[in-house]
């Protein structure tokens, strides 16, 4: 598993995804008192390391299906290029936060306390893409291009010919 790199490249998307979702939508987001609930103090720092580790924890589903899709697809594909991996991320980031986001948004509208442990696990899969969803999907456009960026440095790292010892 690790002979291609399959951990780092999913812990890189998973950080580098994320992290870059939640620093976009700071910097995005004009009104930071939508954001109050994130902060514990007055500080933009310590607002913006509240919004990075909370990405973190609710964006890790939507970052692992996004790179185990992106990789999928490139290899069917045959897509060697760095601009490929960034067009096909690009595209692949909004159609992925859009999914899971509407699945959220319909979860939650029909509700269920019926099983209170598939609540809570739906709700943990879906809490990230649903909170930037609708109004943040443009957001994932640049967000899936520079993963797919990141990725495809990872996949080639981890995938180039390696040459005889000698």
């Amino acid at each position: 598993m690790t002979k291609r790199g399959s951990i780092v490249y999913y812990l890189a998307a998973w950080v580098w995804g994320c992290i870059s979702m939640a620093v976009l939508i700071w910097c995005a987001v004009p009104d930071r008192e939508r954001l109050s609930w994130l902060m514990g103090q007055d500080s933009a720092v310590a607002g913006l390391l509240a919004v990075c580790v909370t990405a973190l924890l609710l964006g890790a589903p939507a970052a692992t299906l996004f790179a185990l899709l992106l990789r999928r697809a490139v290899l069917w594909m045959r897509w060697g290029g760095a601009l490929r991996w960034v067009l096909a991320g690009s595209v692949l980031a909004p159609l992925v936060i859009a999914a899971m986001g509407a699945a959220s948004h319909y979860y939650f509208q029909i509700g269920s306390d019926t099983y209170r442990i598939l609540v809570l696990t739906v709700t943990v899969l879906l809490a990230g893409p649903g909170g930037i969803y609708p109004s943040g999907i443009l957001a994932a456009i640049p967000v899936g291009a520079l993963t797919a960026y990141v990725l495809f440095l990872v996949h080639r790292a981890f995938n180039s010919p390696q040459l005889p010892a000698g």
